[in-house]
């Protein structure tokens, strides 16, 4: 059986949608791989892999984007507190995010928590 050639397959895919596919399959090097493509459109928000892995629960996806360097914009903040899950949490504080600033209409994380 002849290898598959991972660049024919996804040929004339949109690459957000197959970034949002490897996550749901755990497939790191798949995410890097489509991470790198979209990195190279500067009119692409990264933010909604984020708020992707916080909804499905991918923990260790939503790790490896923000090793990545993405940083997590509101929604993705608000997900995190609404689902209350303290290892979601604790990986956005470990990587910089402010508990304290305020998000949309001034209201704090914490009191939505």
């Amino acid at each position: 059986m002849d290898p598959i050639d991972i660049d024919s397959l996804f040929q004339g895919c949109d690459p957000s949608k197959e970034l949002f596919t490897s996550i749901d399959a755990g497939n790191k090097a798949l995410m890097l791989q489509h991470l790198e493509q979209l990195r190279q459109d500067p009119n692409v928000s990264l933010a909604p892999c984020l708020l992707h892995c916080i909804q499905t629960g991918e923990k260790d996806a939503l790790k490896i984007f923000l090793d990545q360097g993405i940083l997590p914009d509101e929604s993705a903040v608000e997900a995190a507190v609404r689902t209350g899950d303290i290892t979601t949490i604790d990986t956005l504080l470990e990587h910089g995010w402010d508990i304290n600033a305020s998000l949309r209409g001034g209201v704090m994380p914490s009191l939505i928590w």
